[in-house]
């Protein structure tokens, strides 16, 4: 007979964790930050020295420094959703596919990718009367709100 393994739905899925790094996100980044440990979830991607360096986070049975606090499935199935998923491990995506969080100039640089291909831009349907789009201003523009936030600032 076959034999199968049972892991979790989002086994080898492969997710930007940016959410749970901010500083009030995840519980314990300010307690490791007040008492000057290393962050728990930045450490992941900041690792350079083991066998997994720089991207790979470790989901804990049991919390690393209170044995009597554990991890159930149930607390990442909660949070989950704060997550943008990426896609599988060793897929490839196109950097067009990627979350929009993750389509910054950063990413674009080490990947490679042409800055001509990024932008905050934003699709919108024509009006009435529009004229046609030149298409040497490239596709990319910016947009304003009533705030003067604009699409390429955090709003």
């Amino acid at each position: 007979g076959d034999c199968f393994k049972h892991v979790h739905p989002a086994h080898l899925s492969v997710y930007d964790m940016t959410y749970w790094a901010y500083r009030y996100r995840h519980p314990g980044n300010r307690y490791a930050e007040e008492r000057g440990q290393e962050h728990p979830i930045k450490k992941w991607a900041e690792n350079t020295s083991d066998e997994r360096p720089g991207w790979y986070l470790m989901y804990p049975a049991s919390h690393p420094t209170d044995p009597s606090f554990n991890h159930p499935t149930s607390h990442w199935d909660a949070y989950d959703s704060k997550f943008d998923y990426v896609g599988r491990l060793g897929d490839s995506i196109l950097f067009k596919d990627l979350p929009s969080g993750l389509k910054t100039l950063d990413v674009a640089a080490y990947y490679g990718v042409p800055l001509e291909t990024i932008g905050s831009g934003l699709l919108v349907c024509g009006s009435f009367n529009e004229v046609a789009s030149d298409p040497s201003m490239g596709s990319i523009f910016d947009i304003e709100t009533p705030n003067d936030d604009t699409t390429d600032q955090d709003i």
